[in-house]
């Protein structure tokens, strides 16, 4: 299992919040709130648990507007690092 912490906690905590039964590829935690962890199964689906279920049924806007949130924040990251790495190659080529 991978496991990605893109929260300011610390990893062994996040360790705790793992359900015993759950099955996953990777699981991705964003944070410490249930709808703040993914979890991904073998063919990169995104496997909700109960308690996400939960949150989906009784407060859809909310989920999506932190999944829309997250979205953004992954292709904002996404271009950073590619800017980032843009950078130093171009540095590292001309030296």
């Amino acid at each position: 299992m991978d496991l990605i912490n893109l929260s300011a906690e610390p990893i062994d905590r996040l360790h705790l919040w793992i359900p015993h039964d759950q099955e996953a590829e990777r699981i991705v935690f964003t944070g410490c709130l249930p709808e703040q962890i993914a979890f991904i199964d073998r063919d990169g689906r995104a496997v909700v648990p109960e308690q996400l279920a939960k949150v989906c049924r009784n407060r859809p806007d909310k989920f999506d507007e932190e999944f829309d949130r997250v979205v953004r924040w992954a292709a904002e990251s996404s271009a950073a690092i590619h800017e980032a790495i843009h950078q130093v190659l171009a540095i590292s080529i001309l030296f």
